[in-house]
């Protein structure tokens, strides 16, 4: 049976991401606003070390890591629109922000990173964090935190994040077709 991996609930005006553990079980559920609000909750309860996340069945040493469910799903859009077998991939977010400490070395891996690098053989990591100065930071400190590792930054091409670079992607294209039409 599919796993049920989001849910709109469109009279709350918001849509759940759901992670599950090995055995089925919802364990994670992150809540985000869909009516251009930035509200965002992790549901009382939840553990985050079974944040969302979507992993092929076939074997393959690289993670795709992202700080929300919203710009997984994005990059993951991304790649389905250019053809790109993204069912081999495998995806993980955070659930939000990762924080380094302020002396990198005292960091520790977040907590859905540790647990899925503890199940995944992997070698490779690329970071698909916001692009900013937190995003930055925190790739730095996987980096020195990681160093069993390859990890690799990787932020949008432009815009603050997957999910705006998704949303400029469809306005250009939207854009160009309104001018063909002319």
């Amino acid at each position: 049976r599919k796993k049920e991996r989001k849910r709109e609930r469109k009279e709350e005006h918001e849509v759940a991401f759901i992670g599950y553990d090995e055995k089925g079980a919802m364990k994670c559920i992150n809540l985000r606003g869909t009516d251009n609000s930035d509200f965002k909750k992790t549901v009382y309860g939840s553990d985050r070390q079974y944040a969302f996340r979507l992993v092929s069945e076939k074997e393959n040493p690289v993670l795709h890591l992202f700080e929300g469910a919203i710009d997984l799903l994005s990059y993951v859009t991304l790649l389905k629109e250019q053809g790109v077998a993204y069912l081999e991939g495998n995806f993980l977010s955070l659930g939000g922000i990762y924080q380094p400490k302020k002396e990198i070395e005292k960091s520790t891996v977040p907590i859905a990173l540790k647990k899925y690098l503890s199940e995944q053989k992997t070698t490779k990591i690329l970071v698909h964090f916001d692009n900013d100065y937190t995003g930055r930071m925190a790739v730095k400190t996987l980096k020195i935190i990681l160093p069993e590792y390859e990890v690799m930054n990787y932020p949008p091409p432009r815009g603050k994040d997957f999910n705006d670079y998704l949303i400029m992607e469809r306005l250009r294209k939207m854009k160009k077709q309104r001018e063909v039409c002319r």
